[in-house]
């Protein structure tokens, strides 16, 4: 539950707070039989923001840029895990401080046509919080809109990620970077994507990074108001502690049809492409979408398809 006041006390200050206390199921229909498990979060977060023209006036770029600040706290439990490294967790406390800095020109948050974002956010969870594992994060985001004729829309996305661990055991899975999905690397199934380590049985895991880089690129075709035709390119990887980014470090794995250990060497970027068709009703401002997508080169121990048909809502950037 959440609630979000815009000009507070009718001035150019926003305010917003959040509660939660709920389950996500990430099942064997989302993450696969070796990694499905349950997490249990209970989380309370509080936020401000200003945008910088109430200091810079005379500036015409501070009226699009927005300075924002906020604490979270969330208490997170772990239960129903397959593998070593999704095994189950005790009560974890994350306390973190985050702010990020915003610029963007972008005409409309879900059927944007022209404009530019760039973005930079800070999140900080160390010992001074009370947090059970300190760590540092730190993001910076592009994205790019123009048309021609106002009915072919071009996009552009690149994001990367680096997250440092501050303590001295291991972060858990819940902060690591895990691609994946219609919100990162459409085609492939939230958290397969990133470095493989191998399981107690020799059994190659998927298990994300600290480090995370990915590309989004999109052709929208607008039929209407109403509809969009979006062809897209979607790119990415995560790399673990110790792994250089966009590394090709080789990866032992065990064969499941011959039982043979094979090596493999972990591309650069994972790769899919598809086409997703994209519908508003007037009771969200949020499209639906239904995305059909093809990874362009999956891990050879990949079971799930090359081929993926999803349904979603929102946008993917």
């Amino acid at each position: 539950m959440g609630f979000t006041e815009p000009f507070v006390f009718d001035l150019p200050y926003s305010f917003s707070t959040s509660v939660s206390n709920g389950t996500a199921d990430y099942d064997a229909s989302r993450v696969g039989i070796a990694n499905a498990y349950k997490q249990f979060t209970r989380s309370l977060g509080i936020s401000v923001g200003a945008r910088l023209s109430n200091w810079l006036p005379n500036k015409s770029w501070a009226f699009f840029t927005t300075y924002s600040a906020g604490y979270s706290f969330s208490i997170i439990r772990i239960e129903g895990g397959q593998n070593y490294y999704f095994r189950d967790m005790n009560n974890q406390l994350t306390s973190t401080f985050s702010q990020s800095l915003a610029y963007s020109t972008v005409n409309n948050q879900f059927k944007p046509t022209e404009g530019t974002k760039l973005a930079f956010s800070l999140e900080y969870g160390g010992w001074q919080f009370g947090g059970d594992r300190p760590f540092l994060r730190a993001t910076w985001d592009f994205a790019k809109f123009t048309n021609i004729a106002d009915r072919h829309i071009f996009a552009m996305n690149l994001s990367y990620g680096y997250l440092q661990n501050l303590g001295t055991e291991d972060l858990p899975i819940y902060n690591m970077y895990r691609p994946g999905g219609e919100n990162s690397i459409r085609g492939y199934r939230y958290g397969q994507v990133g470095s493989i380590l191998l399981d107690t049985n020799g059994n190659p895991v998927v298990v994300g990074g600290n480090k995370q880089f990915v590309g989004n690129f999109e052709y929208q075709f607008k039929i209407a108001d109403q509809f969009r035709l979006v062809f897209f390119y979607d790119m990415g990887n995560a790399w673990g502690p110790g792994t250089k980014v966009f590394s090709h470090d080789p990866t032992p794995y065990r064969d499941a049809l011959t039982g043979n250990y094979l090596t493999y060497s972990n591309p650069t970027l994972l790769r899919s492409a598809g086409v997703e068709f994209r519908f508003f009703l007037p009771i969200s401002p949020a499209p639906l979408r239904l995305i059909w997508s093809r990874k362009l080169n999956p891990y050879p121990f990949d079971t799930y398809g090359q081929n993926d048909f999803q349904f979603s809502i929102g946008t993917t950037f």
